[in-house]
C-alpha cells in the first residue's frame, strides 16, 4: 500500500519561508553536491538506473520557467593546486613519495617492470608512456603509502583518471571505478585524525588512447571559491541540496550520523551569506543538523526520492505546511537513548524490550502472519520505529534483544510500550 502523503517531509519553515512563491523572488541560487545530477536512492541491490530522473535543480528550474533566474554553481576544483599541496610518504617515517609500481599491462600482473618514489601523483601522459621507452598503452601502476593529516578535520580524496582506478584506505576499499573511460573525477569523503598515517594503495590501469592519474587529498572544510559566494550573495533565496548518495551510504556499511565531508562547512558559510537559506537534504534516515539547524530557515527532509524526486511540486506539497506526522523521528541531536513517551509520538505502537550492547533483532508485526527478520545497529533503530506512519499495512514495530550478561534476569529492565496520541 502507498502512502497518500508527500515522501518529503517539511521540518523547518522559519517566517514562512516555503513555499516559494513566483511573485517574490527575481533570483534564486540551486546549489550543493546533490543538485545535479538527481540522486534517486542509495548504494546496494536496491539502486536502480532509470533511463530518465529529475534533479532537484532541474524540477525547480522547469516549475519557475522564465520568470525567476536559477543559478546554478559548481565549486571550481583546483585539481592541480590540490595535488601540488598533498603530501605522502612511503612509509610512517620514512622519505616523501608514494612507492609507484609499474606494470606492462592493465591488469598489475607479474613483477614490475619499474619501480620508483613518486613525490606527487599528478600524471599527464596523453599518449606518452610513464617512462621513455615503455608502453604507451595497456600498462598499469600501483602506488603504495601512507597520508599523515595535519589537523582533524574532514577530509577529501580526489583522483581523476584516463582509464580505471581503484583506492583504499586502510586496507579499505573506498573507491572502485575499475572501467575503462575518459577522464573521470572520483571523490571519497572521512574524518582524518592529526597525526594519524593512513595507508594508501591507489591502482590504476591505461587501456588505449589517452592516460591521466591525478591524485590528492585536501581539507573538506576549505573555503567556498569565489563565484559560489557571488551566486549566495544576489540571490534572493538559496536551495542548497545536501546529504548522502550511493557511494557514501548503501548496504555493506553503516553511513556517519554527520552529513559528508565538508557539507556543515558549506551550509554553514552560505547561511553567513544569505539568510534565506533553504535546506533539502536527501538521505536514508536522520542526520545531525547541530552546526547549521538555528542558521537556516527553511528545512526538508526528501529522504531517497527516486526518479522524479526533484519535481517541484512534490517539495513544494511538502512545503504547504510543517509535517504533524513525521514519516521517522527526527532528533536535533544524537541520543544514546530511547527516552521518553513525546519522542515516539508518530509511531502507531512501539514495544522496546532490553537492550542489548550492539545488535538489536528486530520482528516487523504485519496484520496478516507474515514477519520479517533483520539484524540493525541500534544508531538504526529511529527510522525503523516510525515505518507504521509510512506504511498503514504495518500494525506494529516490536524490538526485542537480549539483555547485557551483567544482568542475570530481563525482569530488572521494566518493558516501556509507546503508542501515537
Amino acid at each position: 500500500m502507498l502512502s497518500k502523503r508527500p515522501a518529503a517531509e517539511l521540518l523547518k519553515n522559519e517566517n514562512g519561508i516555503l513555499p516559494l512563491e513566483k511573485n517574490r523572488i527575481k533570483t534564486l541560487a540551486v546549489l550543493g553536491p546533490n543538485a545535479y545530477p538527481a540522486v534517486i536512492g542509495g548504494g546496494g541491490s536496491s539502486l536502480t538506473k532509470p533511463f530518465n530522473s529529475v534533479s532537484y535543480l532541474e524540477g525547480i528550474s522547469n516549475y519557475l520557467g522564465k520568470s525567476v533566474r536559477v543559478d546554478y554553481v559548481i565549486e571550481d576544483l583546483q585539481l592541480d593546486e590540490i595535488v601540488k599541496n598533498t603530501q605522502f610518504v612511503a612509509s610512517p617515517a620514512g622519505p616523501q613519495g608514494l612507492k609507484g609500481e609499474y606494470f606492462n599491462n592493465d591488469s598489475l600482473e607479474g613483477a614490475p617492470a619499474l619501480i620508483r618514489t613518486d613525490e606527487r601523483i599528478g600524471f599527464r601522459w596523453a599518449e606518452g608512456s610513464y617512462v621513455d621507452g615503455g608502453p604507451i598503452d595497456h600498462f598499469s601502476v600501483r602506488w603504495s603509502g601512507y597520508f599523515i593529516p595535519r589537523t582533524d578535520d574532514d577530509y577529501k580524496f580526489f583522483i581523476s583518471a584516463d582509464d580505471g582506478v581503484r583506492l583504499y584506505v586502510n586496507d579499505q576499499r573506498v573507491i572502485d571505478d575499475w572501467q575503462r573511460h575518459g577522464e573521470t573525477l572520483d571523490t571519497y569523503s572521512a574524518h582524518l585524525e592529526q597525526g594519524k598515517p593512513y595507508k594508501i594503495l591507489l591502482e590504476y590501469f591505461e587501456n588505449v588512447g589517452t592516460a591521466t592519474a591525478r591524485f590528492g587529498i585536501a581539507p573538506a572544510t576549505r573555503s567556498l571559491e569565489a563565484s559560489t559566494r557571488a551566486a549566495a550573495a544576489k540571490a534572493d533565496a538559496v536551495v542548497l541540496c545536501m546529504g548522502f548518495d550511493p557511494s557514501s551510504e548503501g548496504e555493506g556499511f553503516d553511513r556517519t550520523f554527520r552529513l559528508p565531508g565538508g557539507q556543515d562547512a558549506f551550509i554553514q558559510q552560505v547561511a553567513a551569506i544569505n539568510k534565506n537559506v533553504i535546506v533539502v537534504l536527501t538521505a536514508g534516515g536522520n542526520v545531525d543538523m547541530t552546526r547549521w539547524i538555528d542558521s537556516v530557515p527553511g528545512l526538508i527532509h526528501a529522504w531517497y526520492p527516486g526518479q522524479e524526486g526533484g519535481n517541484y511540486r512534490r517539495l513544494s506539497s511538502a512545503a504547504g505546511k510543517t509535517t504533524r506526522h513525521l514519516t521517522a523521528i527526527i532528533r536535533r541531536r544524537p541520543t544514546s537513548a530511547l527516552s521518553t513517551k513525546k519522542e515516539f509520538s508518530s509511531a502507531t505502537a512501539i514495544s522496546i524490550a532490553p537492550k542489548s550492547s550492539r545488535f538489536f533483532p528486530l520482528a516487523m508485526g504485519f496484520p496478516t502472519p507474515l514477519f520479517n527478520t533483520a539484524v540493525c545497529p541500534y544508531h538504526h533503530l529511529l527510522p525503523i520505529l516510525a515505518l507504521p506512519s509510512t506504511f498503514p499495512s504495518i500494525s506494529k514495530i516490536m524490538v526485542r534483544a537480549r539483555a547485557p550478561r551483567s544482568l542475570k534476569s530481563t525482569s530488572a529492565i521494566p518493558m516501556q510500550v509507546f503508542r501515537a496520541r
